[in-house]
């Protein structure tokens, strides 16, 4: 997943801003797989349930027409 700031995407063409998003989206989706995989192999089973209920909409489905996006200035 890439740390960049995506300052851009409001600039781009709303297809490619859109398949931006959603390959975040599935970046974001396979950390959480792994992870929730990481943590139950070392029987963090409480800390799996916790990530999978935090983001259980995404592993269900990763929408980028349905996930809110928020842009932070520092």
């Amino acid at each position: 997943m890439a740390n960049e700031p995506h300052g851009d995407l409001p600039s781009l063409p709303v297809e490619e801003r859109t398949k931006k998003r959603t390959d975040e989206l599935h970046d974001l989706q396979q950390w959480c797989f792994q992870r929730i995989a990481q943590l139950e192999q070392q029987n963090d089973t409480e800390a799996a349930r916790c990530l999978k209920r935090e983001h259980l909409e995404l592993l269900m489905k990763a929408d980028s027409h349905r996930t809110l996006w928020m842009r932070i200035d520092y």
